[in-house]
Formats: C-alpha cells, sequence, structure tokens
C-alpha cells in the first residue's frame, strides 16, 4: 500500500501541472510565460509541500503526524468536492478570476493557489512523510527505494500526459479523472496513517542537525549547501523551459520534456 500510495501521489503531481497549465493557456493569450509561472507556482508549493513533511516528522509525535497530515489532506479533499459543485470540474475553473489582462503573473498564481494549492502540498508531502512512516513500521529496513518509485511515478505521470490523457479526454473530463485518483490517494494515505504505529518516540533535533554523508562518517552537508544544489537546477529548468517555449511553441509536449 505505501508503495501504491507514493507512485500515485507522484504521478497526480505532474499530471496535475499540464492539466492546469493547458487550461490556462487560451486565457491568457497563449504564450511560454504562463507555463514559466506556471512551473514557478509548482515549484514554490514543492518545497512547501516537502517543508510540510520536514516540519511533521521533526516536531510531532507520531500520532500527531497521522493527525496533522491526515487533516491537510481531508481538507484538501473537502475542497474539491466543493469545487465540483461549482465548477466544470473540481480542479478546472469556468474561468479566470478578475481581469487576466492587467496583471497577468498575479492573476495565474492567485488562480492556481485557489484552484489547487492545498492538494498539491498534500501531494508534494507524501514522499518523504510516508518514507518516515516506513522506517517506523519496518524498522532496520531502508524506506529509500519509495524514493524511487516516486521519481518512477513522477515520468509515468509526465510521459502519458502528451501521449495518452490529452488527446483522448477533454480539460473537464482530465478534472474529474484526476480528481477521483486523489480520492482513491487520500483513501490510501488513511490506510497507511493507520497502519503506521503510533506509540514509537520520535528523534531528537540532534538527528535532523544534518544530512549524513555517506562519504565518510561523521561528516553532514550544511543547509546552505543543500538549498544552493536545489536551487540551481530549478533555475536552469525554468531558463531552457522559458527559452524552448518561447522559440518553438507553448504546447504540453515540450513542458513534458
Amino acid at each position: 500500500m505505501f508503495a501504491g500510495v507514493v507512485g500515485l501521489g507522484a504521478l497526480l503531481v505532474f499530471q496535475v501541472q499540464l492539466v492546469l497549465g493547458k487550461q490556462l493557456l487560451p486565457w491568457y493569450g497563449g504564450t511560454s510565460a504562463v507555463w514559466t509561472t506556471c512551473l514557478l507556482f509548482f515549484q514554490a508549493a514543492l518545497l512547501a509541500g516537502y517543508a510540510w513533511a520536514h516540519l511533521v516528522v521533526g516536531r510531532l509525535s507520531p500520532r500527531r503526524q497521522r493527525d496533522a497530515h491526515l487533516a491537510l489532506v481531508g481538507s484538501a479533499a473537502a475542497l474539491l468536492c466543493w469545487r465540483a459543485v461549482t465548477w466544470p470540474s473540481p480542479i478546472t475553473p469556468a474561468e479566470p478570476a478578475g481581469s487576466a489582462g492587467d496583471t497577468p503573473i498575479l492573476s495565474i498564481l492567485g488562480l492556481l493557489t485557489s484552484t489547487v494549492g492545498l492538494p498539491f502540498v498534500a501531494l508534494a508531502a507524501t514522499s518523504p512523510l510516508l518514507q518516515a512512516w516506513l522506517a517506523r513500521l519496518r524498522p532496520g529496513s531502508s524506506p529509500f527505494w519509495l524514493f524511487a518509485l516516486s521519481n518512477a511515478g513522477s515520468l509515468l505521470g509526465l510521459v502519458s500526459y502528451p501521449l495518452v490523457v490529452e488527446p483522448m479526454a477533454s480539460v473537464r473530463t482530465q478534472g474529474w479523472l484526476w480528481s477521483a485518483a486523489f480520492a482513491a490517494y487520500a483513501a490510501g494515505v488513511a490506510w497507511c496513517a493507520h497502519a503506521t504505529p503510533r506509540d514509537v518516540r520520535r528523534p531528537g533535533p540532534e538527528a535532523s542537525a544534518g544530512i549524513a554523508d555517506p562519504s565518510g562518517p561523521g561528516q553532514t552537508w550544511s543547509l546552505g549547501m543543500a538549498v544552493a544544489l536545489a536551487f540551481f537546477p530549478s533555475v536552469m529548468l525554468a531558463a531552457v523551459t522559458s527559452h524552448l517555449t518561447q522559440e518553438v511553441a507553448a504546447v504540453p509536449f515540450l513542458w513534458m520534456l
């Protein structure tokens, strides 16, 4: 079940980016800046999900970890249910809120935040959080194979969208399918949370003081180095994406590449 939830969560993280990018593109002139702005939002939301997982595991007891994350996932599911009543699908609004012409970047960021911000943060926290839960469920065994499975789910979500999902379904249908898959994901998270022991003592602050370096005992990476190593490829991704979509076309197939 842990493997299925992690893989499904990663697939949904990357599928929803392409679904919403395609939905927003015609509203804002079809320019490459639309996808670049979306990329900025989704990278920030991904970081927020990782931060949530880090804080939950590092600051809360096992029982409170379960309660906090289930509250987040439940709130995201409730938001989707509410949107389903008034929108064509739970993640595809009928039209942009406010004027798109005056401040398009702020309009896009606001629309993405209100549409999928909460579900996206919950999905982004899945892999690191469930790795911690699995390590508590199976002491002594490595949980890091879930990270590889998460990458495989991400790749499947990216590749399948322009080749399978986009040609076969309208954006509205894509929104409903994604939302149904999120409901299955939420049920899987609840199962994993209740299957994880809740009476294990959490590690002290000294356990998270640094990231262990496998090159030698006692060595750690500084937080600044870790942030820098994550920062530069993110900047390069945004720059290359912006260049390609300006010189070729702003289409989901190039976004996937």
